[in-house]
């Protein structure tokens, strides 16, 4: 039957006529008790239109067989596990499907009929027989391969208690698998704060193995409020010193700054600095919020990175993009600060917004901020001013933001741009003036007495003779 129903060129009718056959073939008592059975019931199954299961007739035909005439025969369980997937469920089979399994319960296989036998049970208690035979299992097969997958089967079913216990016990027993990856993401959903403190734990005392940052994140999501989760989620930190594992960023930026250290903020900036070009925005926009925690010199290194990295932003900005180019546009436009001393050496120019580029504040070169000398200006140290006087690539920058976004809902990257036009060269100014032009014109925008300055901006420009643009000329 097989042979003929595997021939390519076998006509339709006839393949429908064979299946029609095998279907009346297989109710018929004279044949439940044949060997054969199985493999005939497979095989019109397969080549079976879907309205046969659909209606019910080939599930009914299995289930019987199972439960009389099949009992004992080395296919059993691959037929019961076909009949779960098409939605068998009534307690008589299910019963027979748990027997079977108590009865073979060392066979690798028995435990995906396990599993399958707990989705497929309508309502799971504490008490369900299923679910004590399945925390029997899990207590003592703590370092069976497949532990994983059977305790996710029960705690999918919503069961918490002992079985989220016994995800942290297997979390420690084995805290440097793979494996284990799962069990801490799925634990960092539900797991209750003395969990939380344990996954808190286990990850710092072991920050590189992998499920480490997963638990990490996820033990701070639900015990957030906890000391001790807090310390754990510190010390898992500054185990990164140098290179930083997939995860960092994101639980850096997850603690509020009041939990910080001094030591995870300089890491958090050294990592800035490393990478000064960032994809993502959040580190950036994290840290350029903390002026009163970082020192002058970090504060110009993430400053200087912030403002390289939207230079690089392909259009169009995010929404986190667009928060950090409007911090940025505050920069631009000539924010004071106070920095610690330089040290001792050549005096550094004092200039009022003009291009140039020094190392006065971290010793890097290119910044895009300008000091000035305290020990030459004759006031104490910490009355001081640093002039955030922005540079070519700073003004580059801001440009590129209305290149990407011309048409603005908010004045402040226009109005740093408008306190620097003089600063501009010839396609700046166009640049500038056209988002300035269409900004002005959208009904969107929000309302502000910085609008009525820009408007008076947009008025000189379009008085200004054609071709003598208001900065530095084309090339200068």
């Amino acid at each position: 039957m097989q042979k003929l129903l595997d021939l390519p060129d076998l006509p339709e009718e006839q393949r429908l006529h064979l299946i029609e056959q095998g279907q009346h073939w297989l109710p018929a008592s004279a044949h439940r008790c044949r060997r054969d059975w199985s493999f005939v019931w497979q095989l019109v199954c397969r080549y079976s239109r879907a309205e046969m299961w659909q209606d019910g007739r080939l599930a009914a035909l299995c289930r019987d067989w199972l439960l009389n005439e099949g009992q004992g025969t080395p296919e059993w369980d691959h037929l019961y596990e076909e009949c779960l997937d098409k939605g068998v469920n009534d307690q008589e089979f299910l019963g027979a499907g748990l027997e079977w399994v108590r009865r073979n319960l060392e066979e690798i296989h028995s435990l995906f009929i396990l599993g399958k036998l707990l989705g497929a049970i309508p309502h799971v208690t504490p008490e369900t027989p299923a679910v004590l035979m399945t925390l029997d299992w899990l207590r003592s097969h703590l370092e069976h391969p497949s532990w994983t997958f059977l305790w996710r089967d029960l705690y999918e079913r919503g069961l918490r208690g002992e079985v989220e216990a016994l995800g942290v016990q297997f979390c420690e027993r084995r805290p440097a698998e793979k494996s284990t990856t799962y069990v801490v993401r799925a634990l960092g959903q539900h797991m209750n704060s003395q969990s939380a403190r344990r996954i808190a734990a286990l990850a710092a005392a072991n920050p590189c193995a992998p499920p480490a940052s997963a638990g990490a994140i996820g033990a701070y999501t639900r015990g957030a409020g906890d000391s001790g989760v807090v310390d754990a989620c510190r010390q898992w930190l500054l185990a990164f010193p140098r290179r930083k594992p997939k995860g960092w960023g994101y639980l850096f930026c997850l603690l509020p700054p009041d939990q910080h250290s001094a030591e995870t903020l300089a890491l958090g900036v050294g990592m800035i600095v490393h990478f000064p070009i960032q994809d993502n925005p959040g580190m950036l926009l994290y840290l350029a919020r903390l002026h009163d925690r970082l020192a002058p010199p970090q504060r110009n290194a993430v400053r200087r990175s912030a403002l390289r990295s939207l230079a690089g932003q392909p259009r169009p900005l995010s929404k986190e993009w667009q928060q950090l180019a409007d911090l940025a546009a505050e920069w631009g436009s000539g924010a004071t600060e106070p920095c610690a001393t330089p040290g001792a050496g050549t005096p550094l120019p004092v200039t009022n917004g003009g291009g140039a580029r020094d190392a006065a504040v971290t010793g890097t070169p290119h910044h895009l901020l300008v000091a000035r000398n305290r020990e030459n200006d004759g006031r104490p140290p910490e009355a001081t001013p640093v002039r955030l006087a922005c540079s070519d690539d700073a003004v580059e920058a801001l440009i590129n933001v209305l290149r990407r976004v011309p048409v603005r809902d908010t004045p402040g990257t226009l109005a740093a741009v408008a306190a620097l036009r003089s600063r501009l060269n010839s396609e700046q100014a166009e640049v500038f003036a056209h988002s300035l032009r269409q900004s002005l014109a959208n009904p969107a925008r929000k309302p502000g007495p910085e609008w009525d300055d820009l408007s008076s901006t947009l008025a000189e420009l379009d008085h200004m003779p054609s071709g003598n643009p208001p900065g530095r000329g084309q090339g200068s």
